[in-house]
């Protein structure tokens, strides 16, 4: 393999058969972009694939959130003696939840749970209309979840039903 070197009077100098032009210290690499193109292409397919590979292993799972709320839920009058503000009913399959919840809500639990990975917590106790169940995240690994109930100040007699989907790793507490 011979290789020219030109030396123009401006001392920038090229090497022509490789494409490449050195001037004042910067090296240039004159190619078109379909060689340039064609050079990185197996490599970069490559890449990506891997990428795409190693993304979906590592892909957070559908419900990856630790604590999730159902809402709009009927309850039987079963839960009531079953579950209480700082004593939930666990359910860890959809045929557990029958004895507490009607067909209807039964079918909507089971659409949103996979109890393979998740566990749904009931609460329920009757009080004020005003009474509050709410729950702080901490952040850990594995999350914990603490749930606190406050008193309302009302005099009206209500029925409560809170009902959370959590993940199985999630460690909780109710205060």
């Amino acid at each position: 393999m011979h290789i020219t070197v030109d030396r123009p009077p401006n001392k920038s100098y090229s090497i022509k058969k490789m494409g490449i032009i050195v001037r004042g210290g910067l090296i240039l690499i004159r190619a078109s972009f379909q060689r340039v193109l064609a050079m990185i292409q197996t490599p970069l397919i490559a890449l990506v694939s891997f990428l795409t590979l190693v993304s979906e292993l590592f892909a957070a799972p559908d419900n990856h959130d630790p604590i999730m709320e159902l809402k709009g839920l009927s309850a039987e009058e079963a839960v009531f003696k079953g579950a209480s503000r700082t004593k939930p009913v666990v359910l860890k399959s959809s045929e557990n939840g029958a004895k507490y919840f009607g067909k209807e809500a039964l079918a909507k639990i089971s659409k949103a749970v996979d109890f393979e990975k998740q566990s749904v917590l009931v609460f329920a106790w009757k009080g004020s209309g005003q009474d509050r169940l709410q729950y702080v995240l901490k952040e850990a690994f594995p999350e914990q979840i603490v749930f606190s109930y406050k008193r309302g100040r009302t005099k009206d007699f209500r029925s409560h039903v809170k009902v959370y989907v959590l993940r199985l790793d999630v460690k909780w507490a109710a205060e």
